[in-house]
């Protein structure tokens, strides 16, 4: 019988046009996503020293697309029925008594359906193989064609993976005889590889890691991680070591799934499926009060179709669907493998050099939603479809739909039943969370934030997705289509538009804007704005789709889309187009309003055009690269920060010599483009001969040529005050408390070959040469320059900043003065030795702690004070800085030269940045990478970072600010 099931099962699926829709749905993916590495998109290659069709390369990219969410949703679509259905079409009973045997039962079945998934699983090897003869692919990205490099990847990783997800999902749907347990399963797999993922973090830990990864992705990559471009490009994979000990564990369970589920198999139609309860009670027919003879002994009712009743109906039959899904197996073992991933992703919390942070609320927040967004994404797709098709798969949808319920309350109940079960599980986010942080000694618990977060921003995001994944059952019609449709526009959309460097938000539904992440310093900061806007425009999307689905709402026998919208017509009155008007409405104001900044006020510039930019600058102005130009020898500048309104205005001047032996004719100046300089004057007679505003490039004819020694004055006012929003970038140089940007947006002279294309792989697409990562050592140019800046040496700096009344701003420098005046806070800040030309501005609400260093009796240095600017509530790890200024201090006196400057500073700024910075006697240090460090002084493995990174940072006062620049190359 084997013979017979498994040829049946092979043709009838031959005949399906799905599968051949799953093939092309991964052919389609493996060219959109080889196109992308090969750089065929408009952007650029991802590796410039490699070729895409290596056998590691090939192993990742397939890899990546058959262990995705999608490539899931299709083996479980293939593979997981293949016995279900006859439970489903109730062809069971029929079936089990015929002399047919349990082997060729099951295992036809099963063989069938895996050589189909591999058939499925080919269209990926093609898409590649086809995407590489494509004309235009650079020749230093393709290696030579091997056979091997793509049967190896198959062999070693599509076909184990195949079987292993195969067999786990057919065995949990033919056991438990319920669809659900498939999806369970996959969710499963995707927790288990992230966890796996996650553990990556620690070094201990990796190999560990790779053999817990279910699809040997991490195996591959750990075998690999040290190979050489060279090595990646000519090597097959060895398969030894962790990855064959990975293959062998996960292809055994796949295996040892499959014999239970044969050994357990029975052919009865009332075998039970898998249950973890039993009943507290036994069901008990009701029997009639009275006899009933005649209509007339009917009992009377009183009818009410009152909207009042509506609304009763609508709760009524929302508790309904709620507890339908909340009591169910299937949704408390999703919560439990959640919050199983959430409590061991945390335990690897902020991770760096293996010593994690202080479970600060936003950073347990970032976890845990991230782990439980993926959970929820999925409960809403498939949960959308259960209760969509409730009454028909319990064929009782014409019972229901002859019911006198208001066209709405259908709709609108379960729709209200889905987004209360989103909320139970922000609730158990937040209590998990808050567990976690207890647990770990962590009281400082931001419950306000929690609420925040979790029912402010995220609740109103997953409402939204839950109103477009039942509409998508409602219009499509077709719970599978739907649930594929819905994913397709979720998850596989966003990322394809990110490959094809399509950034337009207005296209990608359910955008949020330009959100700032959450920082302690800055709180959401003036992200919520945009937010708001952005979730006016798709909630009233949602609303279309709502009435159109209240419209379209299947209630009788007629399911056609044509008898549907036929139907609908007559519905389509009063307050339904009220409804849909005002959705309309509001989405196109609030979409045209989205368009007007993100394009209008602000320009929305995709990334290949700002490639186009960058070539066409370099071929206009490439050839002024070798024309001298003065250099700045003095800086003064007036920053006037408005941190509430984000802006700036700064006035001030720069004093430029000539120190060439030639003189100089003309003044080559880089503006950035999106300030607004109100002035730009010399001193001495100039003309404008050229103004590019697009590329931000200028320059001055001057009357007089500046004689060699010569020097001119250049002053410059402006002021920079963002307007509205832009599509992506939120901005986070100068916020509400935590302003920091440095001298790089100011004017500089010269050509800019920072304005550059720096990958070679798109430098050539536009007919660029090569372009040198830095500049020969015997290139006497080049060596004119420091590493920073290419139209300064040393300079003088000084400064006046002033911001707001409750803040601080900070400038490299000493402090002069500090005064107050029109409720602005003013600082007068002026070194008294020359710097680099790189420094900083800085403004927040800071508390300061205050120490010195006292320089050692025998040496020539100077006592240097020691300052720690930071948030309060950071105060963690503040001992630790001052400490490691001080050893440093110690170290670099000794071994390097005295420290040049008597202070030095350390400044927090929000986590939109993870560094630290050196500037003269000034050291910016992100809240994210030392301030909530949680070291343990009592773990020899736990490295002391907070320690490490200030070090690092104050080597760099002297080998930034001290060192000859003579001796620093390019």
């Amino acid at each position: 019988m084997f013979k017979q099931i498994f040829l049946f099962e092979l043709k009838l699926w031959f005949k399906k046009p799905a599968t051949y829709i799953f093939f092309l749905i991964f052919f389609g993916l493996s060219m959109l996503f080889t196109a992308a590495v090969a750089g065929l998109l408009g952007g650029s290659s991802s590796d410039s020293n490699t070729t895409i069709n290596s056998a590691n390369a090939i192993a990742g990219i397939l890899n990546g697309l058959n262990t995705d969410i999608i490539g899931a949703i299709i083996l479980i679509t293939i593979i997981a029925p293949a016995v279900y259905k006859d439970f489903q079409y109730n062809m069971h009973p029929l079936l089990f008594t015929k002399p047919i045997s349990k082997f060729g039962y099951l295992i036809g079945r099963f063989s069938a359906a895996f050589l189909v998934a591999l058939f499925v699983m080919t269209g990926s090897v093609l898409g590649h193989l086809i995407t590489c003869a494509f004309p235009g692919i650079e020749a230093d990205k393709l290696g030579p064609f091997h056979l091997m490099n793509y049967l190896q990847p198959f062999i070693l990783f599509i076909i184990p993976n195949t079987l292993l997800v195969g067999a786990i999902f057919f065995s949990l749907v033919t056991f438990s005889r319920n669809m659900i347990a498939g999806y369970i399963g996959c969710i499963a797999l995707i927790l288990i590889k992230s966890i796996a993922s996650s553990l990556l973090g620690d070094l201990d830990n990796q190999t560990i890691a790779s053999l817990l990864e279910p699809f040997g992705e991490q195996a591959l990559e750990k075998i690999t991680k040290y190979w050489s471009p060279s090595e990646q490009n000519s090597l097959l994979i060895p398969f030894e070591g962790v990855l064959l000990y990975n293959r062998l564990l996960w292809l055994g369970i796949g295996v040892g799934i499959t014999v239970v589920t044969f050994l357990r198999f029975k052919f009865s139609q009332f075998n039970e499926p898998i249950s973890f309860f039993r009943r507290k009670r036994k069901e008990m027919l009701s029997i009639a009060s009275s006899t009933i003879n005649s209509l007339a002994d009917v009992p009377k009712t009183k009818q009410n179709f009152s909207t009042k009743f509506s609304f009763y109906q609508t709760c009524f039959l929302a508790k309904f669907e709620f507890n339908k899904i909340v009591k169910s197996i299937f949704f408390l073992i999703i919560i439990g493998l959640a919050i199983l991933s959430f409590v061991v992703v945390s335990s690897q919390l902020g991770l760096i050099y293996g010593t994690s942070t202080y479970p600060v609320t936003y950073q347990i927040l970032q976890i845990g939603a991230g782990i439980f967004q993926f959970f929820m994404i999925i409960l809403i797709v498939f949960y959308a479809g259960i209760v969509v098709w409730r009454e028909r798969d319990a064929k009782v949808d014409e019972l229901v739909g002859a019911s006198p319920l208001a066209p709405w309350v259908s709709f609108a109940s379960k729709l209200i039943a889905l987004i209360v079960v989103q909320i139970i599980l922000l609730f158990v986010i937040m209590l998990t969370g808050i567990f976690i942080q207890m647990y770990n000694g962590y009281y400082k618990v931001e419950v306000l934030q929690y609420i925040k977060e979790l029912f402010g921003f995220k609740l109103i995001s997953l409402s939204l997705i839950c109103a477009f994944a039942m509409a998508v059952q409602v219009i499509i019609n077709n719970k599978y289509v739907g649930y594929f449709i819905a994913i397709l526009i979720l998850i596989l959309l966003p990322v394809a538009f990110r490959l094809l460097e399509w950034n337009n938000q207005l296209m990608v539904f359910n955008s949020s804007g330009p959100r700032l992440p959450y920082s302690d310093m800055n709180g959401y900061g003036h992200g919520i704005y945009s937010f708001i806007i952005f979730k006016t425009y798709w909630s009233s999307f949602a609303l279309i789709l709502i009435v159109l689905s209240n419209l379209l709402w299947v209630r009788g026998k007629e399911k056609g889309f044509k008898t549907r919208l036929r139907i609908a017509k007559p519905l389509f009155t009063g307050k339904a187009k009220l409804i849909m008007s005002l959705g309309i409405l509001i989405f196109v104001l609030s979409g045209g309003f989205i368009y007007y900044n993100t394009s209008v006020l602000n320009k929305n510039v995709s990334p290949k055009k700002v490639e186009e930019m960058q070539a066409n600058f370099e071929k206009k102005y490439k050839r002024y690269s070798k024309t001298q130009q003065p250099r700045i020898v003095s800086a003064n500048w007036n920053v006037n920060i408005f941190p509430e309104e984000r802006g700036v205005k700064m006035d001030g001047y720069y004093i430029l010599k000539n120190k060439s032996k030639k003189p100089i004719d003309s003044l080559l100046i880089n503006l950035f483009t999106e300030i607004h300089f109100n002035e730009l004057k010399f001193d001495k007679p100039t003309a404008l001969v050229l103004d590019d505003k697009e590329n931000g490039f200028q320059i001055y004819k001057l009357t007089n040529k500046l004689l060699p020694g010569d020097s001119i004055r250049f002053d410059i006012n402006l002021d920079y005050f963002p307007k509205g929003f832009k599509n992506s970038d939120a901005g986070t140089a100068i916020v509400y408390n935590g302003t920091f940007f440095n001298s790089m947006m100011l004017p500089g002279f010269g050509y800019s070959e920072q304005s550059e294309l720096s990958d070679n792989t798109a430098r050539k697409k536009y007919g660029l040469d090569k372009k040198e990562r830095m500049g020969n050592v015997n290139d006497s140019i080049a060596r004119m320059n420091t590493y920073i800046s290419g139209d300064a040496d040393w300079i003088n700096f000084e400064c006046t900043v002033s911001t707001s009344n409750d803040q601080i701003a900070m400038a490299p420098g000493y402090l002069l003065k500090e005064w107050e005046k029109d409720d602005r806070n003013y600082f007068h800040y002026k070194m008294d030795c020359k710097i680099l030309n790189f420094y900083s501005f800085l403004s927040a609400r800071y508390e300061v702690k205050k120490d010195k260093w006292i320089a050692p009796p025998s040496g020539s240095g100077q006592d240097v004070a020691i300052e720690i600017y930071y948030n309060k509530g950071h105060e963690y790890n503040i001992d630790r800085m001052i400490k490691g200024i001080k050893k440093s201090l110690d170290y670099y006196t000794k071994n390097f030269s005295p420290y040049q400057h008597k202070q030095m500073r350390i400044l927090e700024f929000p986590r939109y940045a993870t560094f630290a910075q050196s500037f003269p006697n000034t050291i910016p240090f992100s809240e994210a990478i030392g301030f909530i460090a949680k070291v343990e002084d009592t773990d020899p493995e736990s490295i002391d970072y907070p320690f490490y990174v200030t070090a690092h940072e104050v080597a760099h006062q002297w080998w930034g600010h001290q060192v000859n620049p003579a001796h620093v190359q390019g």
